[in-house]
C-alpha cells in the first residue's frame, strides 16, 4: 500500500489497520469518504478526518483514469444501505462501486481458515474414535 499523504483524488480506495485487518472507504475527492461501516451500521458518507481517526491511512487502489466520477457515483447510491458483516462489508462497498459485483476477499480468507481448522478437529476427533484398545 502507498501511504497517504495528501487528499486522494475521486474514486481511490483507501485503508486504514483494524484490529482484525483493514477496513476500506472510498474517496470522494472532496474531502470525504464512503464506506460500509459496522460502527455506523451501514454505508454512510463521512469526512476524511472522521474516517482516518487515529490511525494511519493508506492508498489501497486507483481508479483508471476518467473512472474516478463514475466509482463514486456508485458509492453514493449505496449510502443507507445497511452494514453486514457477511453479505455487505467494507470489501464489498468497494468491488460493487468498482462495478465488479459483490466481494469479500477478506471473508474469503477468514472461511479458508475455518474450513481448515473445521477439518482438523473432525479428523482428530475421528482419529481418536478409532483407535484400537
Amino acid at each position: 500500500m502507498q501511504d497517504l499523504t495528501t487528499q486522494p483524488v475521486a474514486g481511490t480506495v483507501v485503508a486504514k489497520g483494524t484490529w482484525f485487518g483493514r477496513h476500506l472507504g472510498i474517496a470522494t475527492g472532496a474531502g470525504t469518504v464512503i464506506s460500509a461501516s459496522k460502527y455506523h451500521g451501514g454505508v454512510v458518507e463521512e469526512t476524511f478526518a472522521r474516517f482516518r481517526g487515529d490511525g494511519d491511512v493508506a492508498i489501497e487502489r486507483q481508479p483508471a483514469p476518467g473512472e474516478g466520477a463514475d466509482v463514486v457515483a456508485r458509492a453514493r447510491a449505496l449510502v443507507g444501505r445497511p452494514y453486514d458483516p457477511v453479505f455487505f462489508n467494507c470489501e464489498h462497498l468497494v468491488s460493487e462501486a468498482y462495478g465488479e459485483g459483490r466481494a469479500s476477499p477478506q471473508l474469503r480468507r477468514v472461511a479458508r481458515i475455518a474450513a481448515v481448522v473445521g477439518l482438523t478437529v473432525a479428523g482428530i476427533v475421528l482419529a481418536r474414535g478409532r483407535r484400537i484398545v
